[in-house]
């Protein structure tokens, strides 16, 4: 039989079972499926879909291709558990390991300045969404060149500076007066999805808070 011919066998197959269904009780879908494969498939394609199917229908009865169907399904647990851990692994992206000078050179300006200094870097970068803080000090006289480097612009509405507030917590909010900068366009864009990225500093402007946020897939 070529393979051309295998969809009208099968659907000759199944009018065929549909019919005899009348009269005769088939044991289960499995039994079922197996009776389509002996009808249509040629042989050499046989017994590797019987062992599919037994392996994903959980059949444990004895037989032709049983150690077969064993080490399949030993297989498929394996692959299912080693993808799980590899996804999770990836999707946890703890930053406190990663380079602090790297970060700062990726998400808010590059070059970084000379002054930039205590830069600490806290969240995570991952498949299932972005959180990222960084903080570092800086000279006053070297706020400028960062704002034009990172592309920074002040926020002066109320509603962008209480959106801006709502991503960094109460306790770096007690300094006194923050003001509030926006990064745009976005030096690290991630698509699809809005990207949040909004620099805080205090009014003497020697320390700096970043807030990157993308909510992830």
């Amino acid at each position: 039989m070529t393979p051309k011919g295998e969809p009208l066998a099968v659907k000759s197959a199944l009018r065929l079972m549909t019919v005899q269904a009348r009269t005769v009780r088939i044991p289960s879908r499995t039994a079922a499926l197996e009776s389509v494969v002996l009808l249509v498939l040629p042989a050499k394609r046989r017994e590797l879909l019987r062992i599919a199917v037994s392996a994903l229908t959980c059949r444990l009865t004895p037989g032709v291709g049983a150690p077969n169907r064993n080490r399949l399904r030993r297989f498929l647990l394996a692959a299912v558990l080693g993808v799980g851990c590899f996804l999770w692994g990836c999707g946890s992206g703890d930053v406190a390991c990663k380079d602090p000078q790297g970060l700062v050179r990726r998400f808010v300006c590059d070059p970084v300045p000379a002054s930039a200094v205590g830069i600490r870097a806290s969240g995570h970068l991952s498949w299932r969404g972005d959180s990222l803080l960084i903080r570092f000090r800086i000279d006053p006289d070297d706020f400028g060149s960062l704002l034009r480097q990172g592309s920074f612009q002040s926020i002066r509405d109320s509603a962008g500076t209480d959106l801006a507030r709502g991503h960094f917590s109460e306790s770096l909010l007690d300094c006194e007066s923050p003001t509030f900068f926006e990064q745009r366009p976005v030096k690290c864009r991630r698509e699809p999805g809005v990207n949040l990225v909004f620099l805080m500093v205090n009014p003497r402007r020697d320390e700096c808070w970043f807030r990157y946020v993308h909510p992830g897939p």
